[in-house]
């Protein structure tokens, strides 16, 4: 789906702070920022995934990408042990870092 940035980062935050996926995705699937004629159940399925993906903790990710803790580490030089630590709970990764990993590992698109 295409949007312009602001957009999408609006939606991305809104991600972030929900706590409910479906009151979420009430709220904006009707948005102006989806073209009038967009199809609403289109609208819908992607605002789902996108709270999923906001949603996602590095474990997550690293599971749907298929890749190992050390992997992910490798793939974006990362210290390996700062992903253990987002993994494991120590640390909490900064939310434009995993929306960076979601992009690249393609996990926002479907």
């Amino acid at each position: 789906m295409r949007m312009s940035d602001k957009d999408f980062y609006q939606l991305w935050g809104e991600a972030l702070t929900s706590t409910d996926r479906d009151l979420y995705v009430s709220e904006w699937s009707t948005s102006s920022i989806f073209p009038e004629d967009s199809d609403l159940l289109e609208n819908a399925e992607y605002l789902g995934h996108l709270w999923d993906v906001a949603h996602m903790s590095v474990k997550d990710i690293c599971k749907a990408a298929g890749f190992t803790q050390a992997a992910l580490a490798q793939h974006f030089c990362i210290k390996k042990r700062t992903v253990e630590n987002w993994c494991g709970g120590a640390n909490k990764c900064p939310d434009h870092t995993r929306l960076m990993m979601a992009e690249c590992l393609g996990l926002l698109t479907r």
